[in-house]
């Protein structure tokens, strides 16, 4: 079982990539912030007043959801978690939640994330989106720490 969980560890923690790359592409780095004034010369937020000022920006949680679908899909792909129903949700936690015992902090962490990440009428604030982001280095983080445990 220790084989199992190692590797399906390591491939949460390759497959996790397709939720950092969204957030690189919106401004946000995997160590949290990083790169945010990308945002203001691409244009990629949906901010009501362009006046340059990151802190208002807002994203749309439908981008989000797709990055995290991908990520659910590539695992499932390779056998590490069944294929989602119609009846899941599946989500970054929904994944961790098959891997880590319920305190563990992992989950802690997770759990923050969705919060996050569910913004108010599908739109997330830049404020959360920047938890978010450190949130999921911290995931990042903790991963590579079970990898080298479980290797």
């Amino acid at each position: 079982m220790a084989l199992k969980r190692g590797r399906a560890i390591a491939a949460i923690e390759e497959a996790i990539e397709e939720i950092e790359s969204y957030f690189e592409m919106v401004g946000f780095g995997a160590e949290g912030l990083g790169g945010a004034d990308q945002i203001a010369q691409n244009g990629d937020s949906d901010s009501e007043e362009d006046d340059g000022s990151l802190e208002e920006s807002t994203f749309d949680r439908e981008e989000i959801e797709v990055a995290i679908d991908v990520f659910v899909s590539r695992l499932a792909e390779n056998g590490i978690v069944p294929k989602p129903t119609l009846r899941d949700r599946p989500s970054l936690l929904w994944v961790l939640e098959r891997f880590f015992p319920p305190k563990h902090r992992i989950l802690e962490r997770a759990r923050s994330f969705e919060a996050d990440i569910k913004g108010y009428f599908d739109v997330v604030s830049y404020d959360a989106m920047a938890r978010a982001s450190s949130e999921l280095a911290e995931i990042r983080d903790i991963l590579k720490g079970e990898a080298k445990a479980n290797g």
